[in-house]
């Protein structure tokens, strides 16, 4: 849930030229000035549809973070004054807008290192289709911190391998009927293909497998991927129990199926660095 975009709501401060050249997508520019007022129009007197956008879909847990992309020679001036102003905004989404509240604010004043880092979900007036799109792909499952990802063939279908590029993927595990050509030329990977031509009741050496996985993970993040997701879900919690003794099968498999299946639409690796681009500074009491 943490990683939901539907909980988080991003304010971009920067001047509207800054804003159209580069900005985190879906995000909304404002001013010093209209930011409140933008805020409550999108939350609290905007359209049904406009507000479930933002509203969490678990009864019981409408929270709302925010992001405020500041700049970076008035950071400490817009921090004063957003922590004065934030706790009395909350207050007014309280009361008009379905109780939605806001539990946690950042200050995000380093957009500069971070469009360079992370270019890919970062858009601009001139963006091309594609990009857009990019921008909003769901990317793999981190598994293992920077070591092993799980994800599916879309994750893999671009001819220039955005995803699996950008997570700096050298080893790429998968289980197919066939071979991906695509994948298998290109220098920049080492490949181990599984064939799989029944995947009801595919034979597969899982212990096999997940030794190699591990040994490769030394050198490297590796992605696993099938036709299913099953099987690399299998394999990935084969690795988890083989690096990880203190976990029983039981919270090995609750892990992977959370990972696997987790709603959202931004991985957890990159919604951390996003949130890392300021500390927490609003905190609002939980509801009667």
């Amino acid at each position: 849930m943490l990683q939901d975009m539907r909980h988080l709501l991003i304010i971009d401060l920067r001047t509207e030229e800054e804003f159209k050249a580069s900005h985190i997508r879906r995000s909304i520019n404002a001013t010093q000035e209209s930011y409140q007022q933008q805020l409550v129009e999108n939350l609290a007197t905007g359209t049904k549809e406009q507000i479930s956008i933002h509203k969490s879909q678990y009864q019981g847990d409408d929270i709302l973070r925010l992001l405020f992309v500041v700049p970076h020679s008035e950071w400490k001036t817009l921090e004063a004054k957003l922590n004065k102003e934030l706790p009395i905004l909350n207050d007014e989404l309280l009361v008009k807008s379905f109780n939605i509240r806001i539990v946690k604010a950042y200050f995000f004043k380093d957009y500069v290192d971070f469009q360079k880092k992370y270019h890919f979900v970062c858009v601009g007036g001139s963006s091309q289709q594609k990009e857009l799109v990019r921008s909003e792909a769901r990317y793999p499952s981190e598994i293992k911190q920077g070591q092993l990802f799980m994800g599916n063939m879309m994750n893999t279908l671009d001819k220039n391998n955005c995803q699996i590029n950008w997570l700096g993927i050298k080893t790429i595990v998968y289980l197919t009927p066939g071979k991906f050509d695509h994948l298998e030329e290109n220098p920049n990977y080492k490949c181990f293909h599984f064939e799989t031509k029944e995947h009801e009741k595919p034979i597969i050496e899982i212990d096999q497998i997940s030794e190699l996985i591990i040994t490769e993970m030394k050198s490297g993040p590796v992605f696993v991927f099938d036709v299913s997701g099953i099987l690399s879900a299998a394999i990935c919690l084969k690795v988890i129990l083989d690096t990880n003794r203190a976990w029983t099968k039981e919270i090995g498999m609750a892990f992977i199926i959370n990972k696997r299946y987790e709603a959202k639409d931004m991985p957890a690796w990159l919604y951390q660095q996003v949130m890392l681009g300021g500390s927490k500074r609003i905190r609002s009491d939980p509801l009667v």
